[in-house]
């Protein structure tokens, strides 16, 4: 804008391009700055390395570090694996002794159980042989019992018929 345009604009357009001018300003300002941080930031680190070299040095450093960081890693892993390992075996072992200790107080158990039944059986067959002797001594007792009292009824039969075979005869003497 010419100073001949300027001076025909009334104050309130005037404002608005001060304004206008203002905020461009702060932008620019704003740039400037950040420019210049960066610029601050690249010359130290310039500084810092000094040189190509011993940047590419420390770099290595770097590298070098994280490789024996990552071996170390490796290895931790390793000795915990092998540690693992070592207490599943010892674990594997104690479970083992376990299963084989119990294993033998059930076989302990099974052999005093079998024990247990063969006498139960013994004992069942002294038992039953008993009462079948007592059964043939009562069916013998009882045999003769009745044999005996067969040979009563017969006795008594006999008498009485030999009774009445005397009476008979009487009755015939009588007659």
């Amino acid at each position: 804008m010419t100073e001949k345009e300027l001076k025909k604009l009334n104050r309130q357009e005037l404002l608005e391009i001060l304004l206008m001018q203002s905020k461009k300003i702060d932008r620019l300002e704003a740039q400037l700055s950040s420019a210049q941080q960066k610029l601050d930031n690249k010359i130290i680190t310039v500084t810092n390395a000094g040189s190509i070299a011993e940047a590419s040095i420390a770099l290595n450093n770097i590298f070098g570090n994280a490789q024996s960081t990552a071996d170390q890693y490796l290895e931790n892993i390793r000795l915990m694996q092998e540690q693992t390992m070592a207490e599943c075996e010892q674990k594997k072992i104690e479970a083992q002794k376990e299963a084989d200790a119990y294993l033998e107080s059930m076989r302990q158990m099974r052999a005093q159980t079998e024990a247990q039944c063969e006498q139960l059986r013994n004992d069942t067959q002294q038992m039953a042989d008993r009462y079948l002797e007592n059964i043939r001594l009562m069916q013998e007792e009882t045999e003769a019992e009745c044999e005996r009292k067969k040979r009563a009824a017969d006795l008594y039969v006999r008498q009485k018929l030999s009774g009445l075979q005397i009476e008979e005869t009487t009755e015939e003497n009588e007659n």
